[in-house]
């Protein structure tokens, strides 16, 4: 509708997870700098996690378009199955044929294909996105494929991807064999402010669009809205493009971004006021009761989060403040709004330390990992890497 108007030769803001427009965060940077370790060393589970919404099927993408040329590749993203129908998905994603009809012969068949695969010297990676939808029972059934392995160390790489809930679920005392395997894992976060605004121009330069399309007001305001979400941002880009066209407006200001939000939030746009009222519901995110919750979760991986979440808050908050303060006092409004930004960047400096923080464990853990009988670092250590 619009491309021809703002002379794009296609939409620049897809609702659809699309390669081609990946925009390298620094964060993502550092995702795929821990996935290509994970592939090199042939890690057997590497483990990626973040909220809805912030690239991780993009990443996904990216890394069989440009990672793992040549390797014997299963992708599964329907996850709300049964420990038998998720082998059932297996094996027809691996394109085995003829599937038997019976739970035994379904791993007889797998444990046939893994078996060819270690004696051609080939390698098999198993990719399941949206895992956290996966019960223990089928967790537990993928921990089970390393045993149909002729091999202690052979070929087949698993590839879980999740939300934050997964992460969580893998803590519990019942999937600790299967946590023991996770040799590399990362958590993507949302965008910081800026980082917003580089990926709004990256994906207008890519279609041919015009710098300043969207004036800095706009580029706040998305911003705060969309709390760093790269869906939200792309949903919020789109409709304003659309209003813009309408109204035959050359450059997309604030005041169509919050006619967008106010006009369409909670039907197909969510923003960060309804992502921060989901978790205050508890919607969509798993309970733990108080005498459980400290024994599942990493406390520092969860401080983390829990600081995520508050610079989520903080922007839903700031969005907020900024429609509802009257323009007729300008000043107290300026100063509440320092005030609340002031807050903002103290809880993004948090977050950012404790990276660092967790980053210098990783690191130890790595230097002090003790080695296996084959010479190799124990799997269970999970490592602070860089680029070979």
């Amino acid at each position: 509708m619009y491309n021809a108007y703002y002379g794009f030769h296609e939409k620049p803001f897809h609702l659809t997870p699309d390669p081609d427009f990946l925009f390298l965060s620094p964060s993502h940077k550092n995702a795929l700098t821990y996935l290509e370790y994970g592939f090199m060393e042939a890690v057997s589970v590497i483990l990626l996690t973040g909220e809805v919404g912030t690239g991780k099927t993009t990443l996904i993408s990216h890394i069989r378009r440009h990672y793992i040329d040549g390797i014997h590749t299963a992708v599964i993203t329907n996850t709300n199955v049964t420990p038998e129908e998720l082998l059932e998905l297996m094996l027809q994603s691996f394109g085995i044929e003829d599937s038997p009809p019976n739970k035994p012969q379904k791993l007889e068949r797998l444990r046939q294909y893994f078996g060819g695969l270690e004696r051609a010297g080939e390698k098999g990676l198993l990719i399941i996105d949206d895992a956290q939808n996966l019960s223990d029972e089928s967790l537990e059934e993928i921990r089970m494929l390393f045993s149909l392995q002729e091999k202690p160390h052979s070929g087949l790489q698993i590839f879980l991807v999740g939300q934050s809930e997964l992460r969580e679920k893998l803590q519990s005392p019942k999937l600790t064999s299967l946590a023991q395997r996770v040799g590399v894992n990362f958590h993507l976060p949302p965008l910081e402010p800026r980082e917003v605004v580089e990926y709004i121009e990256h994906r207008i330069h890519k279609v041919g669009g015009k710098r300043g399309l969207f004036d800095k007001k706009a580029l706040a305001r998305i911003a705060v809205a969309s709390g760093g979400i790269p869906r939200a941002i792309n949903q919020l880009c789109d409709a304003a493009l659309v209003y813009g066209y309408g109204y035959n407006k050359e450059t997309i200001d604030a005041a169509i971004v919050q006619q967008v939000i106010s006009e369409r939030s909670g039907f197909g746009l969510v923003t960060a006021e309804d992502f921060v009222s989901r978790r205050k519901s508890g919607h969509g995110a798993k309970t733990t009761s108080p005498s459980t919750a400290t024994q599942e979760t990493n406390p520092i991986i969860e401080r983390i989060h829990n600081l995520e979440r508050s610079v989520v808050a903080l922007t839903a908050e700031l969005g907020e403040k900024e429609r509802r303060e009257p323009m007729s006092d300008a000043a107290e409004t300026e100063r509440k709004m320092v005030a609340l930004r002031q807050q903002l960047n103290a809880e993004v400096n948090k977050r950012k330390m404790l990276e660092e923080e967790v980053g210098a464990l990783k690191h130890q853990l790595a230097t002090n990992a003790p080695e296996t009988s084959s010479g190799e670092t124990e799997p269970s250590k999970i490592h602070h890497l860089k680029r070979p």
